[in-house]
């Protein structure tokens, strides 16, 4: 026995020691292979250096064949197994520790995979953890009933439970957005999205992770051939099937059934209006099951056939009665929109010295021609939403978080009216480009429900040349001009580019040919890469002016950019660059928001400053600017523009330019009646339609 005692105790100091230098190896790799920054980490963070360790230290005991070792294991399962009540307490401890687990992994992603947060949240939210437990509890008893085996239904779930968390970490860290339930519609196009995610990481840290994955199924198949599976009845697995089916609908359904009694005494307290909030302060499950029933876009009050049509006659007479717009000699110019993905001005990172500039042709048109910024409703991502705005005159502030409307509403109509609609009433020709999979984002469907004549995608476009993993701005120009040249009618063309998405990796170009300074060696190399992405829009940009200038069809571009880039992880360069705002979250939200917008013209059309604009407010402005007959729609977004020019989920910028203000009664109004005519024509029976689009 004291052979035994001392041989355990050995391997033990051995396995803590083994665990230690294990430890301190995986926080030298996350930390750029820099053991001082690593020891320097250790101390500002025990616990996690704690929590590291001991995982470690779990690791190497459960790998390590010990002959004592298994005996023990084999005499204590023979025990319990010749006792039947010894044996069904253990079944009962291990599925309550299971569910704890299941839930404790979920909430460890969520609280970004700190230690500390996870700890404090536990303590803080007791009783939502054990409430989000039982649901995770029904998840593993439906594993159960479908394998009828203990240990490999536990397997089962935590690989499912790991995946989702992963994936909203994810999200968090790069979009500062949660997992919603609607980013599901796009797990068809999983395959395509991993790339771009895994592009973000460095090849180190691929590959730390890629053999923690190993060393972890590995060890999960080790214990799993060393345990004494425990089969379920058939009995059993019937009634856990049918219990888990049950509990799923409660919580599923959990506003309308009695689940919601026990949310509320475990403090429960859904917050719509700050998702990132509400899965923070109610735990990933309950996050999560809010959002998942909730209408894109609730019902306003009093919304009626009557009370739509006497806001839509209102509007008809009032643009009745405003002057008809000055027309120019150009009746029908052609018309191109060119949504620029990830297209922003990097020289606003103001600590940052850059060899030469990323957009001076840009700068220059600027100068020249109608321009501003767009107040984008979305950061890093969710380009379809930014699109929507622009295409509907819509907002997305009306709509839920988390919202898709293209896939949750527009491809559910047969039509939703739009400028495409508008344009093509005018006998226009109308295309939309888009260099990437036709079917992202339910496009393909989308543009049918818009009336969209054509859609020319990655596999039906004549020019595709590469640059990076994208096809080139570039391409799409040249494309855009091909198209004008061959069709004898004005034409209406709306392009979104691709070049320029997320990651921004050091090897993504052949050479780049902007030299970035006044950041870390890893900063500066990912922004010389978005830096050179952009210049060569920015060239892209000179090829389809020149060549307009050439022809002799009028035409106006519009040239925005969808939202801002993504920039390192959790906005990590423009932290690092002194761009944020943290003692003014409106000023913040604000930077974060605006993007580029040029409005180019080959003849002679009147300059305006157009300062920030929502993108839904580039429809009538573009008419005005071509002295085109607006639809009353438009003419009732002229007069909500010039109340409030930017209109965006948790921001208002009025005609001075200032987010800080109080509405006046006339604002709100215009924003109820916006609201009621954008569910009419969104969701609702369309009463407005005849009116508004004339």
């Amino acid at each position: 026995m004291k052979k035994f005692i001392y041989q355990m105790s050995s391997l033990l100091f051995i396995h803590g020691i083994l665990s230690l230098i294990g430890a301190i190896l995986i926080i030298t790799v996350f930390n750029g292979f820099r053991i001082d920054t690593a020891i320097d980490w250790g101390q500002l963070h025990t616990k996690k250096f704690a929590f590291v360790t001991i995982g470690v230290f779990l690791l190497l005991c459960s790998l390590s064949g010990f002959s004592k070792m298994q005996v023990i294991r084999e005499q204590a399962a023979s025990k319990m197994t010749n006792s039947k009540y010894v044996r069904a307490l253990y079944i009962i401890i291990f599925i309550w520790l299971t569910s704890f687990m299941l839930f404790g992994v979920l909430q460890f992603f969520q609280s970004g995979m700190d230690i500390d947060l996870f700890i404090d949240w536990i303590q803080g939210k007791t009783k939502i953890f054990l409430l989000s437990s039982l649901f995770l509890l029904f998840l593993y008893f439906f594993f159960l009933s479908m394998t009828g085996r203990l240990y490999l239904s536990v397997f089962t779930s935590l690989v499912l439970t790991a995946i989702f968390g992963l994936t909203h970490a994810n999200k968090m860290t790069f979009l500062g957005e949660p997992l919603y339930p609607s980013d599901f519609k796009q797990v068809t196009h999983i395959l395509e999205v991993i790339p771009m995610v895994l592009g973000a990481f460095s090849v180190w840290k691929l590959l730390v992770l890629g053999f923690v994955f190993i060393l972890i199924v590995s060890y999960l198949v080790i214990i799993y051939s060393q345990m004494n599976e425990i089969k379920t009845p058939w009995w059993a697995r019937g009634l856990m099937l049918c219990l888990s089916i049950f509990i799923f609908y409660s919580f599923f359904n959990y506003p309308k059934t009695y689940i919601n009694a026990l949310a509320e005494k475990s403090d429960v307290k859904i917050v719509r209006w700050n998702q990132p909030s509400n899965y923070r302060d109610n735990g990933m499950v309950f996050g999560f099951l809010s959002n998942l029933h909730v209408d894109a876009f609730d019902k306003p009050a009093g919304y009626s056939k009557k009370a739509v049509q006497e806001i839509a006659n209102r509007i008809q007479d009032q643009a009745s009665e405003k002057q008809p717009a000055k027309k120019g000699d150009v009746k029908n110019p052609n018309i191109v929109f060119i949504m620029s993905e990830a297209f922003w001005d990097p020289t606003k990172l103001e600590n940052v010295t850059y060899s030469k500039d990323p957009l001076p042709v840009t700068r220059e048109l600027m100068k020249k021609y109608s321009s501003g910024s767009v107040l984008s409703p979305t950061f890093g991502g969710g380009t379809s939403n930014v699109e929507f705005e622009a295409l509907t005159g819509f907002s997305m502030r009306f709509l839920k978080a988390g919202s898709l409307p293209y896939q949750q509403l527009i491809d559910q109509k047969d039509f939703i009216p739009s400028i495409v609609s508008d344009l093509e009433a005018r006998k226009y020709e109308s295309l939309a480009m888009h260099p990437y999979n036709k079917v992202f984002y339910k496009r393909n469907r989308v543009y049918d429900t818009f009336g969209f004549d054509q859609f020319l995608h990655m596999e039906s476009m004549k020019n595709k040349e590469m640059t990076g993993p994208y096809i080139s701005d570039e391409s799409v120009a040249q494309e855009i001009l091909d198209n004008l040249k061959n069709n004898d009618k004005p034409m209406f063309v709306h392009a979104v580019t691709m070049q320029n998405h997320f990651p921004y990796a050091a090897d993504r170009y052949k050479k780049n040919s902007i030299k970035v300074s006044g950041l870390s060696p890893a900063s500066n190399a990912e922004l010389e890469t978005y830096a050179e992405g952009i210049s060569q829009s920015d060239r892209a940009l000179e090829l389809l002016v020149k060549k307009l200038e050439a022809i002799e069809e009028p035409t106006l571009v519009v040239l925005w950019g969808d939202h801002l880039p993504i920039l390192g992880q959790n906005k990590a360069i423009y932290e690092e660059a002194k761009f944020m705002e943290p003692y003014n979250p409106k000023v913040e939200l604000q930077k974060f928001s605006e993007t580029p917008l040029l409005m180019y013209a080959n003849y002679d059309v009147p300059r305006e400053d157009l300062k920030v604009m929502s993108p839904s407010f580039i429809g009538p402005t573009l008419f005005n600017l071509a002295g085109l007959e607006q639809p009353p729609f438009y003419t009732f977004l002229d007069e909500v523009k010039s109340e409030l020019p930017g209109i965006k989920p948790g921001l208002l910028i009025n005609n001075e330019q200032r987010s800080e203000f109080a509405l006046s009664k006339k604002q709100q109004q215009l924003l109820k009646d916006y609201q009621m005519l954008q569910y009419d024509l969104l969701v609702g029976k369309q009463y407005s339609r005849e009116i508004l689009f004339k």
